[in-house]
């Protein structure tokens, strides 16, 4: 049906029809007749030709009438939707385009229990029954990964149908941005130059739009291309969660002889929607082999968010799965349902061993007395392993000399110390690089000589480092201490509470100067001076090992650090972290496809939560959609397909955790300004009433605009009024024949008018 821009014109044009119909009615008038000789003869002539001088009458009113309603119609600015050229030939079908949210934020229950999901799917199926035969649709996900169901769009209604009761709720974060990249491909694939809407089937909330992150500016075509729709912003619900679960040691070993490992686990709740009032809700720990933990929590009257910090004995070995569940309280709501179980993997290991590199007792080749490093190695020593003959210690130590280091001596260990870096030789650094490429720490100290070493410059060469390291120590006047009051490093967060207090009295009184500017991600600085300079560094070796650098020498004359509290803990705490961070990866999202290492390349396959088989293929980092787990080019497994589900996968000795993203299920409303604002990338959208989708959709079909054809029709009738007009009023003669009036011959003179008949 057709619109107009200006309807009280349409309307005075219609009414105006009114005039020549008036106009026809006043002249039909009766008058008074007035008899004459000859009237008897028009009369019969007027009888024979009634019929023919009444059609012409009425076509020529019909004209007049048409004309003027034309007229106040073309003036009134019609427009005709859904329309093919020039708004006159039928339509061609129009491309419609589904971007259906299937992320985690579409699993919400409102407060009677309906599933937002399902109201998204009976939404789309209106839709797609409303449109016309001609028309075609086309699908698109937004669960992580966003996929291309259907394209592109097809008027196959009976398959997108099926298509569409095969979706369900994923556990994934929505990637909408994603979505409308993928729609516009999936009209590009078409071909079709006719008109075309992207409709997006999402509650849009601030889970699903992330407001704060702009959409790709490569959409700005998408507005260009197709009519944008989508449905009204869902109202905000409450919603609690397990925010995050993690564990201060990603590495756990026994803290004392004959103890169990036991890990501490931080537990973040949070809540969405109305947090005025006070919440509560109850923690389960799941331990394998182990009895479970519970906990309240309490939410405080207008908090956000609360955290507990629960401990577990863990009594298997290897890696670990402990899952975190939490049930809301009874006054609570909770919307999302797939965000209240969480899961985590530390590494369980019962010993460590430790290599420590150190020359032979004597007098070394450049003078040093080989009894300072003796002295070292015995500080280091009795801080590793305090008592020696304890079999059960969870530290075990050996001692080799520099000059006999090779691949095959570092093979056993765990991490190697070396205390004399500057006797080892070109072979030496060879084979410690390739030992931390296949998963081994070293952690480097500088040598107690004082004199220069080309040593900084063989490390950097072998690990290919960017760091700037001097070849001679320089001496601090007064002593510098470790800098305090910023972040702790992730290394340290055990030690975080007491951190502050250890670091005081700690001096360094030698060092060799490191550039604070050539050190960048992703090396970690764990300790720096009060100058800002580093003094000890950590950094990953091929993804899978890592390198630790202590730029002073663990002697009396260089620094304090041994005989000072914080030396026991840093040691312990640092080595525990760097052989977690040689671990593979083993914490993803719903949706990552990552590449896995370690002893996941020893299994063909992983067990989803649910018991499914996922292949493992080989692959390497970078080709797949997270390359994290493996990194400058590392070869391992990936699974042939993202992981779907969110829960614990199980390898043949490994481990993996998949938990949803938190920020994924925020069930709060969007600021409508805010939410125009970051959709305006791709275009102008309208929202639609999901109750009442096709009246929206009519009302976005794309238009024509009928003026100018209405007015090349009326000037085509004014042209045949005028032409009809001229014929029904006889106004000329010419071509006309002359009929006889009956008992009148063809007299001369004044009188042959009388007797004839011009018709």
């Amino acid at each position: 049906m057709p619109s107009f821009t200006a309807p009280a014109l349409a309307a005075a044009g219609a009414a105006a029809v009114s005039v020549p119909i008036i106009i026809h009615l006043l002249a039909r008038r009766r008058r008074r007749p007035e008899p004459w000789a000859a009237m008897r003869f028009l009369m019969a002539a007027y009888r024979r030709h009634r019929t023919r001088l009444r059609l012409e009458q009425l076509l020529l009113l019909l004209l007049r009438c048409l004309i003027v309603l034309l007229l106040g119609m073309a003036l009134a600015g019609p427009l005709l939707r859904g329309t093919g050229a020039a708004g006159l030939l039928p339509a061609a079908g129009r491309s419609v385009v589904l971007v259906v949210d299937n992320s985690i934020g579409s699993s919400a229950t409102d407060a009677a229990g309906g599933a937002e999901f399902d109201a998204l799917i009976e939404t789309a199926d209106r839709i797609i029954a409303d449109l016309g035969p001609a028309d075609r649709v086309g699908m698109i996900t937004t669960g992580r990964p966003a996929q291309m169901l259907i394209a592109p769009p097809t008027a196959d209604r009976a398959m997108v149908r099926r298509r569409l009761t095969e979706l369900y709720a994923t556990p994934a974060a929505s990637e909408l941005g994603d979505a409308l990249g993928l729609a516009m491909e999936a009209m590009e694939d078409g071909g079709e130059s006719g008109p075309a809407s992207v409709v997006v089937l999402s509650g849009l909330r601030a889970g699903t739009a992330r407001v704060e992150e702009p959409l790709p500016r490569d959409l700005e075509a998408l507005g260009r291309r197709a009519t944008l729709l989508a449905l009204e912003p869902r109202e905000s619900l409450d919603n609690i969660q397990i925010e995050s679960m993690r564990a201060r040691q990603e590495l756990v070993m026994p803290d004392a002889p004959g103890e169990a490992p036991s890990a501490m686990w931080e537990v973040t709740l949070r809540r969405f929607g109305s947090v005025s009032d006070e919440g509560s809700a109850e923690v389960q720990l799941m331990v394998p082999q182990g009895a479970g933990l519970n906990r309240t929590v309490r939410f405080d009257r207008g908090a956000e968010r609360t955290e507990i910090v629960l401990t577990t004995p863990l009594s298997t070995d290897g890696p670990t799965a402990v899952t975190a569940v939490m049930r809301p309280g009874r006054a609570d709501r909770d919307a999302v349902e797939a965000d209240n179980q969480r899961v985590s993997v530390v590494d369980v290991r019962q010993r460590m061993d430790v290599l420590i590199v150190a020359p032979e007792a004597g007098t070394l080749a450049d003078g040093t007395n080989s009894n300072t490093i003796a002295t070292v190695q015995w500080l280091l020593s009795t801080a590793l392993r305090p008592v020696v003959d304890l079999s059960d210690w969870p530290i075990e130590l050996d001692v080799m000399d520099p000059a006999r280091m090779d691949a095959s001596a570092l093979g056993g260990a765990d991490v190697a110390i070396v205390l004399r870096p500057d006797l080892l030789g070109e072979d030496q650094w060879a084979a410690a690089r390739r030992w931390c490429g296949e998963g081994g720490v070293m952690w480097i100290t500088a040598p107690p000589a004082r004199q220069s070493h080309l040593w900084p410059q063989q490390l950097t060469d072998a690990f290919g480092l960017g760091w700037s390291i001097a070849i001679e120590p320089t001496d601090h006047d007064p002593a510098t201490g470790p800098a305090t009051g910023g972040p702790t490093p992730a290394a340290l967060m055990r030690l975080s509470a007491d951190l502050e207090d250890m670091l005081r009295p700690v001096r360094f009184y030698t060092s060799l100067m490191i550039e604070p500017a050539t050190v960048s991600a992703p090396t970690e600085v764990l300790l720096s001076s009060s100058a800002g300079r580093p003094l000890m560094l950590s950094c990953p070796v091929d993804g899978r090992g890592r390198l630790v650098v202590l730029a002073t020498a663990l002697d009396e004359s260089w620094t304090n650090l041994p005989t000072r509290p914080l030396f026991v803990p840093l040691v312990h705490e640092v080595l525990r972290w760097t052989i977690a961070r040689t671990q593979p990866a083993r914490h993803f999202e719903p949706g990552d496809q990552p590449l896995l290492a370690g002893a996941f390349a020893e299994s063909p396959e992983l067990i989803s939560p649910t018991g499914r088989s996922v292949l493992l293929v080989a692959g390497r980092s970078g080709e797949g959609k997270d390359g994290a787990a493996g990194e400058g080019g590392s070869f391992g497994l990936s699974p042939i397909e993202p992981l779907s589900e969110a829960g614990l996968y199980q390898a043949s000795a490994e481990r993996l955790a998949v938990n949803v993203s938190s920020n994924a299920a925020d069930t709060r409303t969007v600021e409508t300004d805010a939410l125009k604002a970051w959709l305006g990338a791709c275009g102008d959208w309208q929202f639609i009433d999901a109750h009442d989708p096709v009246t929206a959709m009519e009302a976005a079909a794309p238009t024509s605009d009928l003026s100018g054809p209405l007015l090349w029709i009326l000037l085509a009738m004014v042209i045949v009024e005028i032409l009809l007009a001229r014929r029904a009023s006889h106004a000329s003669t010419a071509g006309q024949r002359t009929l006889e009036l009956p008992g009148r011959g063809a007299a001369a003179g004044s009188g042959g008018a009388a007797g004839s008949l011009v018709r």
